[in-house]
């Protein structure tokens, strides 16, 4: 299915927007959408940043109790996340109900379909010229005095119906595709660790005699396999906090040695405080328990714990991939902040194969993770790609890019849709 373009356009005068159908209006925001301001009396339907997924306007429940005042919003008004406005959390309300912290809650005129609305606000073009006007530096936000000023296109009310239907047909749709590529990402996840798992409890050799290790997470185990407490053969310490001033976001020629938090790397420093070979876990967060390995120099900040081990015991990789099956996040202390402490990891049991077996081990498990990670990182790039269609689409719509005047709804299959762009055309 593809769409042309309108037959007829005209300089919006907007240098973002370029031409646009020459029927459509150009005004600004505050001329579509009414600021409420109004103060919530009760809470009965209460939404916050949290509850609002990035750029899809996707209503995410959640179980926080939200304090402080609220804005009062009735079925169709928007609610627009004014923090950070570059995260695009804009939502279109179908009940009352209160938007609780940094909020901008719009009420449509007359002449704006509300989902248009919507739809409008979370238009990529749209999101970028906002997030370039905000104020303050670390906790940006957008001010209605400046977002109100943004133009807005408006055609005609019943072709924004016409745009609005077209959209949520072909949102479904790429939606439906997402979610199902989204599932085939979690069950290769969940492929992968049954992979590690198994491999490094009970080996390669399926007719190996076993035996019960005594361990409940372990179960039987290979019978010449011994098992041990990580602590006679591994000691652990805490990393060290390090200055912002002191880490670059990206790696220089100045400043090339990795900072390895409870996540993985986030910058690069000049100076390390580890020697590799070494394994690092997160310690704090959701994520804690979180195994990264450190084969070469790097600073590890204090969210993480740096595992140093006996290396005629353990090949570092088996290691590695053993403290992954151990899933070390499942005994951490689950507070307001999860922590997990070193003495609790050198309290785990763990097998210890003869150092040849562990090389085995860690040989298939490169192989045939190589080819799970590869399948994953295909399937993220499709999701990539489908959610840079459905951006484009959007944006391709409530911009006048394509004319869809004449869609009549789904017929036939799942064709591709072909965008063809307006901008060049009248």
């Amino acid at each position: 299915m593809s769409f042309r373009p309108y037959p007829e356009y005209k300089d919006s005068g907007v240098e973002w927007l370029g031409k646009v159908p020459a029927h459509w209006r150009v005004k600004r925001l505050k001329y579509g959408f009414r600021l409420v301001t109004e103060r919530a009396e009760t809470k009965d339907n209460p939404i916050a940043l949290e509850n609002i997924e990035s750029w899809s306007a996707r209503y995410l429940p959640t179980d926080a109790d939200f304090s402080g005042e609220g804005t009062s919003f009735g079925a169709g008004d928007v609610l627009f996340g004014k923090l950070r406005p570059y995260l695009a959390k804009a939502y279109l309300a179908n009940s009352r109900g209160e938007a609780i912290g940094d909020f901008h809650v719009l009420r449509p005129s007359g002449d704006v379909e509300p989902s248009y609305g919507i739809y409008y606000i979370v238009n990529e073009p749209f999101i970028s010229a906002i997030s370039g006007s905000t104020y303050g530096a670390k906790m940006p936000r957008i001010g209605w005095d400046v977002m109100g000023s943004i133009p807005l296109l408006q055609p005609p009310r019943r072709e924004q119906r016409k745009i609005c239907s077209f959209l949520d047909h072909e949102i479904a749709r790429t939606d439906a595709l997402i979610e199902e590529q989204q599932r085939l990402i979690e069950l290769l996840k969940e492929k992968r660790q049954a992979v590690i798992s198994h491999a490094v409890t009970k080996g390669l050799d399926p007719d190996v005699p076993m035996k019960d290790s005594g361990v409940e997470w372990l179960g039987k185990v290979p019978a010449h396999w011994e098992i041990m407490s990580l602590k006679w053969r591994a000691s652990s310490r805490s990393g060290d906090g390090i200055e912002a001033k002191e880490v670059e976001s990206v790696k220089t020629s100045e400043r090339g040695i990795p900072v390895i938090g409870g996540n993985g790397i986030n910058g690069y420093t000049k100076k390390s405080n580890i020697n590799p070979p070494a394994l690092i876990l997160g310690r704090v967060g959701a994520l804690c328990g979180n195994v990264h390995l450190a084969d070469c120099p790097a600073w590890v900040t204090d969210n993480a714990l740096i595992i140093e081990f006996d290396s005629d015991a353990f090949d570092i990789h088996y290691l590695g991939y053993l403290l992954e099956a151990r899933d070390l996040n499942d005994i951490a202390d689950k507070t307001a902040q999860p922590l997990i402490t070193g003495s609790k990891v050198r309290s785990q049991a763990v097998p210890v194969p003869p150092e040849d077996e562990q090389k085995k081990i860690v040989s298939r498990l490169h192989e045939v993770l190589f080819e799970i990670d590869a399948m994953r990182g295909q399937v993220r790039k499709l999701v990539g790609l489908l959610k840079e269609r459905r951006s484009a689409l959007i944006s391709a719509a409530v911009t006048g890019k394509i004319d869809v005047r004449s869609w009549e709804g789904p017929e036939g299959g799942m064709d591709e849709m072909t965008v063809k762009s307006g901008a060049d055309a009248g």
